[in-house]
Protein backbone atom coordinates (compact mmCIF):
# COMPACT_ATOMS: atom_id res chain seq x y z
CA UNK A 1 0.00 0.00 0.00
CA UNK A 2 1.19 3.86 -1.14
CA UNK A 3 0.69 6.17 1.24
CA UNK A 4 1.29 10.41 1.12
CA UNK A 5 3.04 12.06 4.33
CA UNK A 6 2.68 16.01 4.04
CA UNK A 7 6.22 16.72 6.13
CA UNK A 8 9.17 15.78 7.44
CA UNK A 9 8.18 14.57 10.88
CA UNK A 10 5.34 12.06 9.65
CA UNK A 11 5.89 8.40 9.53
CA UNK A 12 3.66 4.98 9.89
CA UNK A 13 2.20 4.34 12.47
CA UNK A 14 0.09 1.16 12.27
CA UNK A 15 -2.71 -0.35 10.39
CA UNK A 16 -6.51 0.19 11.50
CA UNK A 17 -9.06 -2.78 10.28
CA UNK A 18 -12.42 -2.85 11.01
CA UNK A 19 -14.07 -6.38 9.87
CA UNK A 20 -17.51 -7.33 8.54
CA UNK A 21 -17.99 -10.98 7.21
CA UNK A 22 -15.81 -11.29 4.65
CA UNK A 23 -15.38 -7.06 4.12
CA UNK A 24 -12.09 -5.51 5.30
CA UNK A 25 -11.81 -2.59 5.82
CA UNK A 26 -7.97 -0.99 6.44
CA UNK A 27 -7.02 2.47 7.13
CA UNK A 28 -3.23 3.87 7.49
CA UNK A 29 -2.46 5.37 10.87
CA UNK A 30 0.53 7.87 10.55
CA UNK A 31 1.97 10.03 13.87
CA UNK A 32 3.83 12.82 13.20
CA UNK A 33 6.86 13.69 15.96
CA UNK A 34 8.90 16.99 16.28
CA UNK A 35 8.40 20.10 16.25
CA UNK A 36 10.83 21.15 13.49
CA UNK A 37 9.62 19.71 10.20
CA UNK A 38 10.63 19.35 6.63
CA UNK A 39 7.91 20.93 4.62
CA UNK A 40 8.87 17.70 2.08
CA UNK A 41 5.83 15.48 0.89
CA UNK A 42 6.64 12.04 0.61
CA UNK A 43 4.82 8.50 -0.20
CA UNK A 44 5.78 5.70 1.21
CA UNK A 45 5.15 2.12 0.92
CA UNK A 46 4.02 -0.52 3.42
CA UNK A 47 3.02 -4.13 2.82
CA UNK A 48 0.07 -5.43 4.42
CA UNK A 49 -0.08 -8.88 5.62
CA UNK A 50 -3.81 -11.08 5.20
CA UNK A 51 -4.01 -14.18 6.80
CA UNK A 52 -7.51 -16.14 7.05
CA UNK A 53 -7.82 -19.81 8.00
CA UNK A 54 -10.96 -20.05 6.09
CA UNK A 55 -11.03 -20.72 2.39
CA UNK A 56 -13.35 -17.97 0.58
CA UNK A 57 -13.34 -14.49 -1.32
CA UNK A 58 -12.40 -11.61 0.90
CA UNK A 59 -13.09 -7.98 -0.10
CA UNK A 60 -10.20 -5.64 1.10
CA UNK A 61 -10.74 -1.89 1.24
CA UNK A 62 -7.90 -0.21 1.64
CA UNK A 63 -9.00 3.90 2.59
CA UNK A 64 -6.93 6.58 0.37
CA UNK A 65 -6.37 9.80 2.45
CA UNK A 66 -9.71 11.50 0.00
CA UNK A 67 -12.21 9.27 1.66
CA UNK A 68 -12.28 6.83 -1.52
CA UNK A 69 -11.26 3.50 -1.38
CA UNK A 70 -9.02 1.39 -3.30
CA UNK A 71 -10.40 -1.95 -3.18
CA UNK A 72 -9.31 -5.53 -3.62
CA UNK A 73 -10.76 -8.93 -3.75
CA UNK A 74 -8.82 -11.98 -2.38
CA UNK A 75 -9.76 -16.00 -2.96
CA UNK A 76 -8.35 -18.21 -0.28
CA UNK A 77 -8.77 -21.78 -1.29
Amino acid sequence: MTFAIGNGCGQFFKFEESVTGNNTVIKIITKFEGCICTAIYGEFKKEFIFKKAVPGTYRLQFEKGDGSFLVKEIRIQ
